[in-house]
């Protein structure tokens, strides 16, 4: 079947973040069993990125040369105002369903509605969303919904518009958890159709033992998104104190990417805080820590985070919404509280705890949660070889 990728994620060929990670592996399991062409203005016509595609099973990146132009100009200070108003005026001169905000999302609206040869088309993310009907007689639509927009971006009439509108644009949306899709099934009257692919991850190469008695817990995520900011300011304030009378040895690392530098410097007022930006090794942090946490207040989608620190049998302690896409059945190794209180209470049992006998953690984390497991091209109509 020839398949239709449009994404605003150029990071997916070699991925660094969550969104980045669950678009190259959506995409490679696209590409082991169809045809896939990529839509993705943030991809150059260098011999190296060429050649990565190639690698990588993707037929051919069919963004027009000047979407790519538009690309690198809105690189340049200066060139949103210009880009705006000329989104403006294209949008004058078409009559739409949802007013395009700039030229990036015009021209990708234009490609797909003009392009016959997809039998199938998904749309990753709303970054470069319809403007007016993508489904066809001839052709499914489905949007990979990472997030549900609004919720991240309450403020944002246009995302409430879109995702509030999808039943007549598209055919179906691809949720990360069971509470994205009864959001999206509210929005659109139950109209439209839904399935749930939570986030998942790979099988560590290596093993490295973790001493018992250690006191070291864990986060991990990316230190400019402001749930995370918010959600470590909550844990620091309301947690962390509670730890040291009750385990001398207790430590907190926090690893993140793109850490502002105003935010470490608020991070290393806290005694016992240990900040490592852009850690280079994920999984030997997980492997000598005794516990990681996920202490989210507000947000949308399912965390990476979660199968990751599993999988390196890594218990994990969450707040309800930290645990979104996972919280629905009894998962070995995974804990949630919502209060100070009880997270706190909790994550000192588990520091107290030696680890489940038999790598009961790991074991459920490789059956349930790898990529392979999760993504089933069979519930959106696409079959697998």
């Amino acid at each position: 079947m020839k398949v239709l990728y449009v994404t605003q994620i150029g990071g997916f060929l070699f991925p660094s973040n969550g969104g980045q990670l669950r678009t190259h592996h959506v995409l490679s399991k696209l590409c082991q069993n169809h045809s896939v062409d990529v839509y993705c203005p943030k991809l150059s016509a260098t011999r190296s990125h060429v050649r990565a595609l190639k690698n990588f099973g993707i037929q051919k990146n069919v963004t027009p040369w000047i979407a790519r132009a538009l690309f690198l100009f809105s690189r340049y200070r200066g060139s949103g105002i210009f880009l705006r108003s000329l989104g403006r005026l294209v949008s004058k001169m078409g009559s739409f369903v949802i007013q395009p905000s700039n030229l990036h999302v015009w021209l990708a609206d234009r490609f797909v509605c003009e392009s016959t040869k997809y039998e199938f088309v998904i749309l990753d993310t709303l970054q470069l969303h319809p403007c007016q009907v993508w489904k066809a007689p001839n052709r499914q639509v489905w949007l990979n919904a990472h997030n549900v927009e609004s919720v991240l971006s309450p403020n944002n009439e246009q995302f409430k518009s879109v995702e509030s509108n999808l039943s007549a644009l598209i055919d179906g949306v691809i949720c990360c958890t069971t509470s994205d899709e009864r959001r999206f099934q509210s929005m659109n009257n139950q109209g439209l159709k839904t399935v749930c692919w939570p986030n998942g991850t790979v099988i560590p190469r290596n093993r490295e033992e973790l001493p018992e008695t250690s006191g070291k817990v864990l986060f991990v995520g990316s230190l400019n998104y402001g749930p995370n900011i918010a959600g470590l300011r909550w844990y620091l304030e309301h947690v962390h104190c509670r730890l040291f009378d009750v385990i001398p040895e207790y430590s907190f690392t926090i690893a993140g990417r793109n850490p502002d530098p105003a935010f470490v410097e608020e991070l290393s007022r806290y005694p016992g805080v240990v900040v490592i930006p852009d850690a280079p090794d994920l999984s030997k942090l997980y492997f000598t820590h005794h516990a990681s946490v996920v202490p989210l207040l507000h947000g949308s989608g399912s965390r990476l985070k979660i199968p990751e620190s599993l999988i390196h049998d890594c218990p994990i302690i969450s707040t309800s919404i930290g645990a979104e896409g996972y919280d629905e059945s009894n998962i070995p190794g995974l804990t949630m509280a919502d209060s100070p209180e009880s997270f706190a209470s909790c994550l000192a049992e588990v520091l107290t705890s030696t680890k489940e006998n038999g790598k009961t953690i790991a074991n459920y984390a490789k059956t349930h949660f790898t990529w392979s497991n999760v993504i089933q091209l069979c519930d959106i109509g696409l079959v697998e070889q």
